[in-house]
């Protein structure tokens, strides 16, 4: 309804009150005529909106297509505004801003109520008292410009609504004074003057009170937001002189903020129209606030001290908040300059705040809520558009408590914006859909961080695919799968454009060729001293294949038997990967689709090799000499020294800390990180974004990963306020901490270092974006360079517990300590995480083998020979409400085996030797995963148990790791018992790349122990019923069938394994 018609509604509604009650009218105060007059027009405009809700109503019943009711809901949202609008031009025009009844204070009055303001007696203190006939009877007093008393006699009606109303005269004030009444009025304004003199001074010493990440409770909050209101109202506080009055805090900001925010929760009923006051204000005021909070950026506070840069984030934050506040205004003038000064800053203004995030590990709601808000009230198609992309973005990567996937972004948005937001991510749902659909595993683990690389990229499809194919061939480690990925996704342009003021100096100096050169040779050195798991079984891989290339070279492939010759292609396909990854590579070895002879020969030609050379020799001098080492065995040592290194400092530290706390001093470096990137840090080292890093999504600066240094002027009276002074302080609930032990190479601008000083050491030198004290450390550290780890206090004991599992998973001791520096994870705690150390040298090889190997195999014997090393084990309980021990359970898992499938041939040649040993140590682990209170713990207690047996019995490292891939999870029975088909089918597609297998392969071997796993929670067993509706059981002609309901189950994990 437009605001002509409304202004029409009201001028007849006051013209029917003066002519139906003129007496009334009369009487009345002034203020209680605009009250009426208000309440009509209010009415009026609820009406209005009410009959647009039910016009939508009709246009649903009447079979509307889904493009009429979108059409028809955006009328009406615009007609909703400007009713809206109206309503504020109304309220502005005809009212000042007003306030619901409140006590204030008591008075000591013999016929006192209470003492009270009322928002339709602008200004006034009404002092409510008995009459002798027990009528309420209130006195609004107030005085005028010249400090005269004057105010209104309120009589009230019996259910408490405003009656009568009568001018106070001078006589009426006299009597006033003698019954107390002024009294209690002066009293009142007195206390008020008082409150109001030091209101911004109270807002502050509140609010530092309590930490900033604390919140008030809604009692507080109420009492603060009306103190503020109240004055803003009736003038005595503007806001814009009380944001200067204490401009060197962000406390006044933070007050503006949690009211603002009051508004998400209807439950505090707060006053829409006081809302819209500080909306209009916001929208007029923004410039000088902008203006305001960029003069803080190099503000001091009350004492003195330079604002850090979390503060100074937290000013851009609270402009971005204002900004998105201001966009509620009810001017569609004032609306369209937010919107314009939006498109001009949000960029600079999002990439400032986007990596900050709040002390317990979340993102800012705040900073959510702004982009809400945006989405929400933007009109402007440009800012729609960007802030939406903005949105999405920081869904899918930096803010963990937004949706994380489209539906949930999607949802939010208002209904006549969801096809502008499908048309705005039409680029984006397909990377998204691209990369959650892919098979491979290891991507899914990367999800989060090669969307943020593919979101930079111009092409993101096409590097995608590549990126895919790097996964799904898996013919390499995941230094190698990291580098080419960088190599697709950062072309000789997009590289250059890294390059920047605060970019390392060496990789400034270096050409394209070079700059790749190096990042490979960090990266290699990074994954190496950080004992990395995939680069150490490729490694050995490598060892294992040396012979068997040499015996080709000089033998040929006749010579290997048919397993050895399928062992052969997997090794080539390892190797051909390898050369196509290398800057020798001239054509494309994988081209080649021959026999495997004709493939040898095309590599050996390839590497340049005589008749007779090996391709493992020369592809170590490759890819192994230039960060100085000579092959394999060297690079093994390499890596088990840095392990071991880092184990002895863990130690010392630890010895050092338990009697003096742990303490930093000058030079040393603090990083601030997510608990849950603990994991993969460990394995990968700390790396820049562009590596596919964990956690360096907050990286400010490309190609390195950002410290923090400790400054002599950070070092406190307290470890805990040394840690606090720091930047790093502000990131995560971890911290990492390097102390100084001269390991790395300082850089500067002008790096006039000579080569020798350089070599060995990684690179660190001062960004200098966040002050003297960030520093970078090119393309990152290796994990064994973590001297010790700081958990901060709000880290929850779940949480805590997880990172002392994660170290110990890793096998190297790393020293936890508190935020007031005392150890609170010792050597004592890791060794109780840790696989026990039996003793091996009580296994029986000889007699084991005998046993396995026996026509007339008997279970109980292989238990009992594996009894004298792991007796304690076989005899603790299994967890399981049938009360069988870990013994009588695998028992009758191997008997299961002995009767329905030591007549079959197993996938790939698998021999029953194999498979009798694996399955009578599959459980081994599970007593000490119970032990550690949690059994999904039990692989990781497994697979050491299970590897060392097996090479104590003479396997190859291939079926080592088909036992520990085995073992490693359950995808049949975890598929079946949660329907999580994808999970399974990704699991046993990586695990299969891994390996020499298919994945029909490996998958029939999963089955086949699901089915002697399974198959001994039933009765055919001998044990008790529990699992047989899954299964058949045909004793007479060896057969064990899934039930047909399971069957079906299966048929479509099959089916998906063969599609991918």
């Amino acid at each position: 309804m437009p605001e002509d018609q409304l202004k029409e509604i009201i001028d007849m509604q006051s013209e029917q009150l003066s002519s139906e009650h003129p007496v009334e009218i009369c009487e009345e105060s002034p203020e209680q005529v605009v009250f009426n007059v208000l309440k009509s027009g209010e009415a009026a405009i609820a009406a209005a909106k009410e009959n647009g809700n039910q016009a939508i109503e009709i246009i649903k019943n009447s079979g509307a297509d889904q493009t009429e009711l979108l059409n028809a809901n955006e009328v009406i949202e615009i007609t909703n505004r400007e009713l809206d609008a109206a309503e504020y031009d109304l309220q502005k025009q005809v009212i000042v801003p007003i306030q619901n009844e409140e006590e204030i204070t008591p008075g000591k009055i013999l016929n006192k109520t209470s003492i009270a303001r009322d928002r339709n007696f602008e200004g006034s203190i009404i002092v409510k008292t008995k009459s002798e006939d027990g009528q309420t009877v209130g006195y609004a007093i107030r005085r005028d410009s010249h400090g005269n008393l004057e105010g209104n006699k309120i009589g009230y009606m019996p259910n408490g609504s405003t009656g009568p109303v009568y001018q106070l005269h001078q006589s009426d004030f006299d009597r006033l004074a003698e019954e107390g009444i002024l009294e209690a009025y002066d009293h009142a304004l007195s206390e008020e003057e008082s409150q109001r003199a030091a209101f911004p001074e109270t807002v502050k010493d509140l609010l530092s009170k309590i930490s900033w990440r604390s919140t008030l409770d809604n009692e507080e909050k109420k009492q603060l937001r009306e103190s503020f209101m109240d004055r803003f109202r009736t003038g005595e506080l503007n806001l814009q002189k009380f944001l200067e009055d204490v401009n060197t805090s962000p406390y006044a900001l933070a007050a503006l903020r949690d009211i603002l925010l009051d508004e998400l929760d209807e439950s505090r009923g707060v006053d829409k129209h006081d809302n819209k006051l500080i909306h209009h204000y916001l929208a007029a005021s923004l410039e000088s606030l902008a203006v305001q909070l960029g003069n803080n950026d190099k503000s001091e506070d009350e004492s003195g001290n330079e604002f850090g840069p979390t503060t100074k984030r937290r000013f851009r934050e609270n402009l971005i908040f204002l900004a998105s506040n201001a966009l509620k205004t009810p001017y569609e003038r004032e609306k369209n300059t937010v919107e314009a000064w939006l498109l001009e800053h949000l960029n600079d203004l999002n990439e400032s705040v986007k990596p900050f995030k709040s002390k317990d590990g979340s993102s800012s709601r705040l900073y959510e809520y702004s982009f809400y808000n945006i989405i929400d009230q933007a009109q402007n198609p440009e800012l729609f558009k960007k802030i939406v992309r903005m949105a999405y973005s920081q869904a899918q990567i930096s803010e963990p408590r937004l949706d994380r996937s489209i539906p949930g972004v999607y949802d939010f948005y208002p209904n006549s914006k969801k096809n502008v937001v499908m048309t705005e991510l039409e680029d984006w749902v397909p990377i998204q859909k691209m990369v959650s659909d892919s098979p491979s595993a290891e991507i899914q683990k990367l999800k989060p961080e090669l969307i943020e690389e593919l979101i930079k990229s111009e092409t993101p499809r096409e590097d995608f695919e590549k990126i895919e194919a790097i996964f799904l061939k898996n013919c390499l480690p995941e230094i190698g799968k990291i580098n080419k990925i960088f190599e697709v996704l950062y072309r000789k342009s997009r590289l250059e454009g890294l390059i920047q003021e605060h970019t390392s100096p060496v990789l400034k100096k270096q050409s394209d060729r070079g700059r790749r050169f190096q990042i490979f040779k960090d990266l290699l050195d990074i994954h190496l001293k950080s004992g990395n798991e995939s680069l150490k079984d490729y490694l050995r891989a490598f060892q294992d294949g040396q012979a068997m290339f040499a015996e080709v070279a000089t033998s040929g492939v006749a010579a290997l038997s048919p397993v050895e010759q399928k062992t052969l292609d997997y090794q080539l396909k390892r190797l051909e990967t390898l050369y196509d990854s290398s800057w020798l590579k001239k054509t494309s070895t994988n081209d080649v689709d021959g026999t495997l002879t004709e493939r040898f020969n095309m590599l050996s030609r390839s590497l340049g090799l005589e008749k007779g050379g090996n391709p493992v020799e020369r592809l170590q001098e490759m890819y192994l000499r230039p960060i100085g080492l000579k092959n394999v065995q060297q690079a093994l040592l390499v890596m088990n020294q840095a392990l071991t290194e880092a184990e002895k400092r863990g130690l010392a530290y630890a010895a050092e800390f338990s009697m003096t706390g742990a303490h930093l001093k000058e030079g040393d470096l603090l990083k601030g990180i997510e608990h849950q990137y603990l994991e993969k840090i460990l394995q990968n080292g700390s790396v820049a974004a562009e590596f596919l890093g964990s956690s360096a999504i907050s990286d400010s600066t490309p190609l390195d990963t950002d410290l923090a240094m400790v400054k002599q002027d950070n070092i406190g009276t307290s470890f805990e306020e040394t840690i606090n002074n720091s930047i790093a302080g502000n990131y995560g609930q971890l911290l990492i901490a390097l102390k100084d032990r001269g390991q790395f190479y300082k850089s500067d601008i002008e790096d006039k270092a000579s080569k020798s000083q350089r070599d060995g050491k990684p690179e660190l030198f001062m960004t200098g974006i966040y002050g003297n004290s960030h520093y970078g450390i090119r393309t990152g550290f290796a994990s064994t360079e973590i001297d010790f780890l700081v958990a901060r206090q709000y880290l929850s004991k779940e949480n805590l517990n997880q990172v002392f599992i994660d170290i110990a998973r890793k096998g190297v001791y790393i020293p936890v300590v508190s935020e007031q520096g005392e150890l609170i994870f010792t050597p004592e705690m890791y060794e109780s995480l840790r696989p026990k150390d039996y003793d091996y040298s009580r296994l029986d090889t000889t007699a084991l083998d005998k046993i396995l190997s026996d026509e007339n195999f008997q279970s109980d014997q292989l238990l009992d020979s594996l009894k004298e090393c792991f007796g304690e084990e076989y005899e603790h309980a299994a967890g399981t409400w049938e009360n069988y021990s870990i013994g009588e359970h695998t028992q009758k898992v191997m008997e299961q085996y002995e009767k329905y499938f030591t007549d079959k041939e197993l996938p790939t040649g698998t021999s029953d030797r194999f498979f009798r040993l694996f399955l009578a140590l599959h459980d081994i682990g599970k007593p000490q995963a119970i032990e550690v209170g949690n059994k999904e713990f039990q692989h990781y207690y497994t697979e050491p148990v299970m590897k060392k047996v097996f090479e104590q019995m003479g396997f190859g490292s291939d079926e080592i790791k088909l036992a520990q891939t085995l073992v490693g999870a359950d995808p049949v029975g975890a598929y079946l018992q949660e329907g999580k088909i994808e999970d399974s089918a990704q699991y046993i597609l990586q695990k299969s790349a891994e390996s020499s297998m298919t994945p029909e392969e490996l998958l029939d071997l999963f089955i086949v122990f699901y089915k002697c796993d399974a198959g001994s929670y039933t009765e055919n067993a001998g044990g008790q019923a529990s699992l047989d509706d899954k299964f058949i059981f045909d004793e007479t002609s060896r057969t064990v069938e899934f039930a047909p309901e399971t069957e079906l189950k299966i048929n479509k994990l099959k089916e998906m394994i063969k599609r991918a």
